[in-house]
């Protein structure tokens, strides 16, 4: 396979998800250098200064080797301030001689904004902040205006303490039956602090009349969380692939005013294994009613 040199941008939300996808394709280079002592964002490739391409090469080789990737989608991380309107030669001579000794290599793109913007926007995914873990992975954010953020996750991730705390999350939906509340575990420190709501659905659309019934109350209360100290909102079932899809879904085509199409292409652009089983409760219930919009 030959490299595709696309040019294009990925932006710090694409990036954070891509990094948060069990089979993720992306892997960052920083050529920054000097610039960034040592830490840059999680996976990343760090290159040296002063940059050289048969050594960057092999670091390629190294981590795509490591991490075991199939395919691979190179994000160029450059400094803010400096940010090249193109793949610079000295890395796309890097990247021939790592897609000689693989042929992994199917995409490249620049980040947007450089590390100092993704920085911002998720520091937690920098080696260079305080909450940072290796290897950890958080939800997807399937929708973010600003500092508002709607996560989709599993179950694990939601019973993990860590990542409320990390990602600022003050409320969750629980879609389904058994999978207890974070705040509901031993020693947990979230007791009486986080906003909760279940919907106790299986994952059959035999339960479509009962997810109806819950749309309108937990659009109602997604929304709030927006609005509440922390704007983060988590919605959650067992895997994460199609209750919690459905309710964002239905949240989505409500706030935003757009299809159940255009939702779900949302939504799968930013966690791919999405595939709810709940299309038609969905528009029954979009049809009858659409919520007020308050964004």
């Amino acid at each position: 396979m030959g490299i595709t040199y696309t040019h294009g941008y990925v932006t710090p939300l694409m990036l954070y998800n891509g990094l948060n996808h069990p089979f993720s394709t992306m892997l960052p280079l920083d050529i920054r250098g000097g610039e960034s002592n040592g830490a840059s964002v999680a996976f990343a490739v760090v290159a040296e200064s002063p940059l050289n391409a048969k050594k960057i090469g092999t670091q390629l080789v190294q981590t795509i080797e490591e991490l075991r990737l199939k395919d691979v989608h190179l994000v160029i991380i450059s400094d803010e301030k400096q940010q090249p309107r193109k793949i610079p030669r000295i890395i796309g001579n890097a990247m021939s001689i790592a897609e000689g000794r693989t042929g992994k290599f199917s995409r490249t793109s620049i980040l947007q904004g450089g590390y100092q913007a993704f920085r911002r926007e998720w520091g937690i995914m920098c080696a260079d902040h305080s909450k940072y873990e290796h290897g950890r992975i958080f939800p997807n954010c399937v929708w973010q205006d600003g500092d508002r953020r709607v996560f989709v996750s599993n179950y694990g991730m939601a019973t993990d303490a860590v990542v409320y705390d990390a990602l600022g999350i003050n409320s969750v939906v629980n879609c389904t039956p058994e999978v207890p509340f974070v705040d509901e575990l031993k020693e947990s420190k979230f007791k009486g602090k986080l906003r909760k709501m279940r919907i106790a659905i299986v994952d059959t659309p035999a339960e479509g009349s009962k997810l109806i019934a819950a749309l309108d109350k937990a659009c109602d209360f997604i929304n709030e969380g927006l609005q509440a100290e922390g704007k983060c909102v988590l919605v959650h079932c067992k895997h994460g692939q199609s209750r919690s899809v459905a309710v964002v879904t239905a949240w989505m085509m409500s706030q935003l005013k757009i299809t159940f199409e255009e939702a779900s292409v949302t939504i799968k652009a930013q966690r791919p294994q999405a595939r709810t089983k709940f299309e038609e409760p969905i528009k029954a219930w979009h049809a009858k009613k659409n919520g007020p919009r308050i964004f």
